[in-house]
C-alpha cells in the first residue's frame, strides 16, 4: 500500500508535503537534533516531511513516499526510529506535528493549480 502524501503548514504560508507515519498524537518535538518524542503529554502526528531547497517534485515525493514504506511500524522503539532516521534521503526529515497543520492531499494543496 502507498502512503498517502498530504500537504501541511506551520502556518506562515510555506505549505510542504508530508506523509504520517503514526496517526496517534502522542509526540511532540524534542528539539534539534532529536528524535520526536512519544509520551502521555504529546499532542502531535509523527510525520516525514519534504523539508529541502529542491522543489517537491516528483524526485522528491518518491523519496518520501519510500522512507515512509521503509519506516517501522507502530508501537515504536527508539532503536528502530534511530536507524530509520540514519537511513532517510537527503530533504527528507522525520519531525513532530500538530493534526491542525495537515492540509488535505497534496495534488488538491491550495495553489498547486494555478496558472
Amino acid at each position: 500500500m502507498t502512503p498517502e502524501v498530504l500537504a501541511a503548514h506551520y502556518g506562515l504560508g510555506t505549505i510542504f508535503p508530508v506523509i504520517t507515519v503514526d496517526q496517534r498524537p502522542i509526540w511532540s518535538d524534542a528539539g534539534p537534533g532529536h528524535l520526536p518524542a512519544h509520551h502521555t503529554g504529546g499532542h502531535d502526528l509523527l510525520t516525514l516531511r519534504w523539508c529541502s531547497a529542491a522543489p517537491a517534485d516528483e524526485h522528491a515525493l518518491h523519496a518520501l513516499t519510500r522512507a515512509a514504506q521503509q519506516a517501522p511500524k507502530p508501537p515504536f522503539d527508539t532503536g528502530e526510529l534511530t536507524t530509520h532516521v540514519a537511513a532517510l534521503p537527503d530533504g527528507v526529515r522525520l519531525i513532530a506535528l500538530r493534526p491542525t497543520a495537515l492540509l488535505g492531499p497534496w495534488h488538491s494543496r491550495p495553489g498547486a493549480h494555478a496558472a
